[in-house]
């Protein structure tokens, strides 16, 4: 079991992309997507220094915070879809649907923001989990589909000190560079005050699939390889790929 330090859940809540804003979409797995479907969800921790208490953060920033991250989620979508895990012979899939969302959770810690963040040796980097938000669980649907979530987020504050912005992903539904590109979305249309026209159309991401070639046929091998693994294991990527 990790070790951690305790902090004190302040709010919990959900975020989706402007009710209407997206239609409902299905995106298919290429076969660079496959092989992560086995890896464990992709952790990423973002300290920022914030000199005001706890209360500032909730009253002033938090909404904010909720409303840019709902107009990025307009444009990066697949982050808060689902990926859809059927039983074999039918393929996995990324789904969106109107009004899908993810998790947010604020939390406050009473730790040393400094000493947390500074440039030294450290004994346990398991003191870090708990800024990891808690993965949601997989659902199973009436025709024994796996709906798995694919992005949970979770602010910490260090009240007078700073902030720690966590997040928890799945990799088939980004890399780390397409990661780093939503998050950079998000910090601009936060600081522009959420006017989303403050990303350039360049800027945007493509979620086309229709130009990646498979001349020697790797989705097939690798779907294959999925629906042997699948039927062997409990894929649940909460429970199985959890702390």
């Amino acid at each position: 079991m990790a070790h951690s330090h305790p902090v004190k859940v302040i709010d919990h809540f959900r975020v989706s992309p402007p009710l209407g804003s997206v239609p409902t979409t299905s995106l298919p797995l290429t076969f660079f997507d496959y092989p992560w479907l086995l890896c464990r969800p992709m952790e990423r921790l973002f300290f920022y220094e914030f000199p005001y208490p706890t209360l500032y953060l909730t009253n002033n920033i938090l909404p904010i915070l909720k409303n840019s991250l709902s107009l990025t989620l307009q444009h990066f979508f697949p982050l808060a879809s689902n990926l859809m895990c059927p039983p074999s012979p039918h393929k996995p899939y990324i789904l969106y649907k109107d009004g899908d969302s993810i998790p947010f959770t604020v939390v406050e810690s009473m730790l040393d923001f400094d000493q947390l963040i500074g440039d030294h040796a450290r004994v346990d980097l398991r003191e870090l989990q708990c800024y990891v938000p808690k993965w949601p669980p997989t659902r199973v649907t009436s025709d024994d589909t796996r709906v798995v979530p694919l992005l949970a987020l979770q602010v910490a504050v260090f009240p007078n000190s700073g902030i720690c912005i966590g997040a928890k992903f799945c990799h088939v539904v980004a890399d780390g560079m397409a990661f780093s590109h939503f998050m950079k979305s998000w910090a601009s249309i936060f600081r522009s005050r959420e006017d989303i026209a403050c990303l350039e159309k360049s800027m945007l991401p493509s979620h086309d699939r229709s130009g990646i070639k498979d001349p020697l046929g790797l989705e097939s091998i690798f779907t294959k390889d999925w629906w042997n693994w699948a039927s062997s294991w409990d894929y649940d990527l909460g429970s199985t790929f959890d702390d």
